[in-house]
């Protein structure tokens, strides 16, 4: 594509308006021309940017890099994506709203993270609980204080493939209380061990579990993992495993 014209423009020659012009139209979308700009730019920008963006009210405004009517910068258009090809490093803090997805089968690097936190629920029978699993946030931890006289109840969604790799980590935080906890709707899918400093257990199909609170003790814990429609994988630690049932 061609730049501003400069022929007729010289010493000693008549300046015509269409010298002029060439610029306007070239700036107001008139002419297919190409424009090529140093030093910094104020205002909004339509059309196609070809070069290296150093400024970060540019590079990172929605309006740009962002969407298909911004055009250019370092993300293009594919189908419903904006997708690149470059590194990207990023200075400071980053707040995602929305699910996070990785593809391929490289590893996800934490290495240079000074510490890697994980969601976490309070949950008390200080008041009586009623709670889907699917409201508590799978990878995190749900710690739970049993030291009043409500119950707890969690209920599992129906085994299915989509919930293959969900996790839910449970720990007890408090004890002593008459509420106990109960993990509903397994449908007798929940199969696993209990490890126990005494009465250790197997549970193999089973659709109910019972925390006992007057029995269990503090640092008590189960895991619980989808393993598709075939149900739940049970994984616990308990200093008496008939504090659970």
């Amino acid at each position: 594509m061609a730049t501003i014209s400069k022929t007729g423009i010289q010493d000693g020659l008549t300046s015509k308006a269409e010298h002029i012009t060439r610029i306007i139209d070239a700036l107001d979308g008139t002419a297919t021309t190409e424009v090529v700009a140093t030093g910094s730019f104020t205002g909004s920008f339509d059309g196609i940017y070809t070069g290296t963006v150093v400024s970060a009210s540019y590079a990172v405004t929605a309006s740009h890099a962002l969407n298909g009517g911004g055009g250019g910068g370092i993300f293009l258009q594919t189908g419903s994506f904006y997708a690149t090809t470059n590194n990207l490093q990023i200075t400071g803090s980053v707040i995602l709203n929305g699910p996070v997805s990785t593809a391929g089968n490289q590893a996800v690097n934490f290495s240079g993270s000074r510490s890697v936190i994980m969601p976490a629920t309070l949950l008390t029978n200080a008041s009586e609980v009623n709670l889907n699993f699917e409201v508590l946030k799978p990878g995190g931890y749900v710690f739970v204080d049993l030291s009043n006289s409500n119950t707890v109840t969690l209920t599992l969604p129906t085994a299915a493939d989509v919930y293959a790799g969900y996790e839910w980590n449970i720990g007890v935080s408090a004890q002593g209380g008459s509420g106990d906890m109960t993990i509903a709707g397994g449908a007798s899918k929940i199969s696993g061990n209990i490890t126990g400093q005494s009465n250790s257990k197997n549970f193999s199909g089973a659709s109910t579990l019972t925390i006992d609170s007057g029995n269990v003790r503090v640092g008590s814990s189960i895991t619980i993992r989808g393993m598709g429609s075939a149900g739940w994988l049970l994984t616990g630690t308990f200093r008496d495993g008939a504090a659970i049932t």
